[in-house]
């Protein structure tokens, strides 16, 4: 999968960059149903050829807290018990705003606070959405380990437009729930019994964590390519 990606959350969307996706469908209330672009973090979990079906919470408006920060750029002061528990067999996802820190940050500090998965919604109206990647470390705070943080995500997290998040902020605030489905349905790349991948490798020898695990996995698959490309399944 082609993924040229855009790290920090002020950064400019460019229109050429090609960002993997999936579908966001409101269920309730019903006068913002329907479905909705989004693109996949990437990090965290994807569930590919999957669903989840969840609760949204945005913070300070249906969070435990008024004081509780949109932005997400930091710990939440409640931790665990910043959101409410969601109805009954629904996953509670985190609704926060792009803007002042990284995505990383944003979804970490999120899933430390309870959240299943995090849905950012875009602080301005673009015509396209971005890939949230992981940067390399912050050069305003060296002593903030991004990577590591990017390893210890482990929900999933996507990025709408700014249209899509209003919508249901909007809804929030009118204390509705909103309730949605994050799909990967459609998300697997070539459903044809093959498994097709493509590796793309960071440039930058000097990224850290990210970095050492990748010339990890190239060593370890280099026998199975070999098998592979023998086999005739390789083009």
């Amino acid at each position: 999968l082609a993924l040229l990606a855009a790290a920090f959350c002020t950064s400019p969307a460019a229109a050429d960059f090609i960002v993997e996706t999936n579908a966001l469908r409101v269920n309730f209330p019903v006068g913002i149903r329907g479905s909705y672009a989004a693109s996949i973090g990437n990090f965290g979990s994807v569930f590919y050829g999957g669903s989840m079906s969840g609760q949204a919470f945005y913070p300070g408006v249906n969070s435990r807290h008024e004081t509780d920060s949109p932005w997400a750029c930091e710990k939440f002061h409640y931790g665990a018990d910043t959101f409410p528990e969601p109805h009954t067999g629904l996953a509670r996802i985190a609704i926060v705003d792009r803007g002042d820190c990284y995505f990383v940050e944003k979804v970490y500090y999120a899933q430390q606070a309870g959240a299943m998965a995090v849905i950012v919604a875009d602080d301005v109206e673009r015509d396209t959405l971005v890939t949230m990647d992981t940067p390399d470390d912050d050069p305003r705070d060296p002593t903030q380990d991004l990577a590591h943080m990017a390893a210890n995500i482990t929900v999933p997290s996507v990025l709408v437009l700014k249209s899509t998040g209003d919508a249901m902020k909007d809804a929030l605030r009118d204390g509705k729930d909103v309730l949605l489905t994050l799909d990967w349905t459609d998300s697997v790349p070539h459903p044809d019994s093959r498994v097709e991948w493509e590796l793309w490798s960071n440039s930058n020898d000097a990224c850290g964590a990210k970095c050492d695990a990748q010339k990890a996995f190239v060593r370890e698959f280099a026998g199975i390519a070999k098998v592979l490309e023998k086999g005739g399944y390789t083009q």
